[in-house]
């Protein structure tokens, strides 16, 4: 049941938000909470605000790691009935994405259970059936070391411990955090699917033979 009090505070908030922003389009900390506010009501609204908290963004600080995994999410994983409206960013690719999932799980708390997530998807993408940025590519071009698919296995070994937290009552649940309760134990078993296969890609590259030079 929804908590009126707790909708009409939110909306207060987004207003003056919104205002802020308008006042100063260049505010990056107003987008940033704006978006993340916006993403229980409307997730398409919600992403044009998180897209240009990227855009201002300086460093790779926390509203940066925040937003990135958010717009991973939106077009990996999306949610809405209808799909994602908006078009994917010019660094929708596998090098930034890469790159981009090291840095988001460094920088967030390890509680932060979708930049785990976006970790092990991406850095353990030969194995992910359903790759939405690379969909045209052949993983051949786009190779991981053993290094990388161990560290995508241990994402999802964390993946899943935060699950059983969360089942448990262990874990600080938000409003966004209701897919750690919900995931079936087919979820979980495919976690675990998905790292051994990571692990097995790893050990196999590492005893295949060196190329001939």
């Amino acid at each position: 049941m929804r908590d009126p009090s707790v909708e009409g505070s939110i909306e207060v908030a987004a207003k003056k938000l919104i205002t802020a922003v308008g006042l100063c389009p260049e505010r990056r900390d107003a987008h940033g909470v704006l978006a993340q506010l916006g993403a229980l009501v409307d997730v398409h609204s919600a992403m044009v605000h998180y897209l240009r908290t990227l855009e201002l963004s300086v460093a790779h600080d926390e509203l940066w790691a925040k937003s990135a995994v958010s717009v991973f999410d939106y077009f990996q994983f999306p949610t809405a009935p209808d799909g994602p409206q908006h078009d994917v960013p010019e660094w929708w690719n596998d090098a930034a994405l890469k790159a981009m999932a090291t840095t988001c799980k460094e920088v967030l708390p390890e509680c932060e259970w979708r930049a785990v997530r976006m970790h092990a998807t991406i850095l353990g993408a030969p194995v992910y059936p359903r790759c939405r940025w690379e969909s045209k590519c052949s993983w051949g071009s786009h190779p991981r070391t053993p290094h990388e698919l161990r560290a995508a296995a241990e994402s999802y070994s964390q993946l899943n411990k935060l699950v059983a937290q969360a089942r448990n009552g262990l874990f600080p649940m938000g409003p966004e955090d209701k897919y750690l309760v919900e995931l079936p134990d087919t979820g979980i078993k495919a976690h675990i699917a998905l790292g051994l296969q990571c692990r097995r890609l790893a050990e196999r590259l590492e005893n295949e033979p060196p190329p001939l030079e």
